[in-house]
């Protein structure tokens, strides 16, 4: 259940953002198509394989469990809508104490999400103005069980971006960018961030769109965290093979998948036909030093049973007197 899928990511559609004054005929038809594609019936996939217990389990004070994962949340998937079932089944499961989610880009579906995980879980996002959406599809839960409460939180739209006019990519109207909160415990203090950089396509990489979405989040990082130790998760769209990688994401912050990558020799995500050795989902943290253990909620193919992308399952272990150094943003 919990082995390698790669493949480069192919964002279809994503959510509306407020356009400037000449794309308003772009998001009145995009819109639209939301309405009238998000309205299937959801299809009921078994899944093959029996339930698993806990894989990451806690067994000291000092410890933080997350999950990161891109969960392919398009409305015109007829199947969408019993994946994310699978998914908030999942995360309930494996009891996670911080969630980031990635491309859950319709009310429906972060409401789904949340009647299966809310009693356990508070939700992070920053709503749409008007449709109430999850801005740039970005959705966090936080466990109450943990003993983190959520004091502030925070939407940062990318400047860098693909032309709003590339409807078929939707990536230009779909307003991705970087969802903050800080977590408090106490005397402790976390800052956590999930983000979701611009997808690559066919003969297009956006390998300029890319950097400047990795630069805008490092400054924001410098500005707004300087000392507060940060846990940073989400799909970069970025290969650990590009040079991208190495010349700018890895100094973000620590990649804590380093490990499991060079020991599966595999990627996170699927295509439509075959597989691509890519690994592009990642958790980092930065002023924090932690022991950190990777594995992987896998997939059989491209949205069986989850999504295109394995999510990242994450036990940090941890000194608790390097999160009372940190600063808490005013």
């Amino acid at each position: 259940m919990f082995r390698g899928r790669p493949r480069r990511d192919r964002t279809l559609l994503h959510r509306l953002p407020e356009l400037r004054l000449r794309s308003g005929l772009a998001t009145g038809v995009t819109m639209a198509a939301f309405v009238f594609l998000g309205s299937g019936c959801a299809m009921n996939v078994a899944h093959r394989h029996p339930p698993q217990s806990v894989l990451l389990p806690c067994d000291q004070e000092a410890c933080l469990r997350v999950v990161s994962w891109n969960v392919h949340g398009l409305p015109f998937h007829s199947k969408t809508s019993e994946r994310m079932r699978r998914i908030s089944a999942k995360i309930t499961e494996q009891q996670p104490d911080v969630v980031l989610l990635q491309e859950v880009w319709l009310g429906r579906f972060r409401n789904l999400l949340a009647r299966t995980l809310e009693p356990d879980y508070q939700i992070v996002y920053d709503p749409r103005w008007v449709t109430g959406w999850p801005r740039g599809g970005l959705v966090m839960f936080v466990r109450h069980g943990s003993g983190w409460r959520v004091l502030t939180s925070a939407f940062q739209r990318y400047e860098a971006s693909a032309p709003w006019y590339r409807l078929t990519e939707f990536d230009g109207v779909g307003g991705k960018g970087i969802l903050t909160t800080t977590l408090t415990s106490g005397s402790l203090s976390l800052a956590v961030v999930d983000t979701h950089l611009q997808s690559q396509y066919k003969g297009k990489p956006y390998l300029c769109v890319r950097s400047g979405q990795i630069m805008e989040l490092s400054q924001l990082l410098e500005r707004e965290y300087p000392s507060t130790p940060v846990l940073i998760g989400g799909d970069f769209n970025t290969d650990a093979k590009e040079k991208l990688y190495s010349s700018q994401l890895s100094k973000v912050g620590n990649d804590l998948t380093e490990e499991e990558r060079k020991d599966c020799q595999c990627g996170t995500n699927f295509g439509d036909s075959g597989t691509w050795p890519e690994w592009i989902d990642y958790l980092l943290v930065r002023n924090w030093k932690v022991r950190a253990t990777v594995r992987r909620i896998e997939n059989d193919f491209s949205d069986s049973p989850y999504s295109d992308h394995d999510g990242l399952l994450m036990r940090l272990l941890y000194d608790g007197t390097s999160l009372r150094a940190g600063e808490v943003p005013k």
